[in-house]
């Protein structure tokens, strides 16, 4: 069964339909292979201390996705951000992107995690996502994305083999939270720990870095 939605009050000038995906994920009615995800300002805006309008989370947020990618070296999926009014009529954020053939990085075949080098790329993507925590204390930046330290949040492309990252949420989060950044650093240090049972690899080093910033 589809769901189509109208996109009364929205910046589009098309309808939406339900993504055959997990989650809250919108496309275009006539362009299948586009994911729409719409954001309201004041849920993006709970997390944080002292909240800021739609326009300035949007260029945080663009900015430190650009960032992922040029810095950090992550693979992630080209996207725009628009903003305007939500389908129930309140400011907010849509991302637009590209669908991608992929497979579940906790679900590959014992064959696909020796062809695509499997533990190498994994291993790059934790050491990313470990000098992004740290970089970011160390810093004390003012914001980071505190939703990417899931491995839920990635694919495996089927047409390349390589990891990207592929839920685009504007999930600001404040490092000076300091409870918040502790649980990010708790979440990644058990990710790991579940990517090394599933797969037989081991990378103690990077739990050891993530244990001493929260110590």
């Amino acid at each position: 069964m589809s769901y189509e939605y109208p996109n009364t009050h929205t910046p589009f000038n098309k309808n939406f339909r339900q993504a055959k995906l997990n989650g809250d994920v919108l496309g275009f009615v006539d362009d299948p292979n586009t994911l729409v995800r719409e954001y309201e300002l004041e849920w993006i805006n709970e997390e944080l201390e002292y909240p800021i309008d739609v326009k300035e989370i949007g260029k945080i947020a663009k900015n430190l996705f650009n960032e992922l990618s040029t810095k950090y070296s992550i693979n992630v999926l080209p996207m725009k951000f628009v903003i305007g009014k939500t389908r129930g009529n309140k400011d907010g954020i849509y991302t637009i992107s590209k669908k991608i053939q992929g497979t579940d990085i906790m679900k590959l075949s014992a064959k696909q995690v020796q062809s695509i080098d499997f533990e190498s790329k994994i291993g790059a993507l934790i050491g990313s996502l470990v000098r992004y925590l740290k970089e970011k204390k160390i810093n004390q930046d003012q914001y980071y994305l505190d939703d990417i330290v899931k491995f839920s949040q990635f694919l495996v492309s089927k047409e390349d083999g390589e990891i990207y990252l592929v839920d685009n949420d504007p999930s600001l989060m404040e490092v000076a939270k300091e409870e918040d950044y502790k649980d990010n650093v708790e979440v990644l240090i058990e990710e790991i720990k579940e990517i090394e049972e599933k797969y037989g690899f081991q990378f103690n080093q990077y739990k050891t870095e993530l244990q001493e910033l929260i110590q």
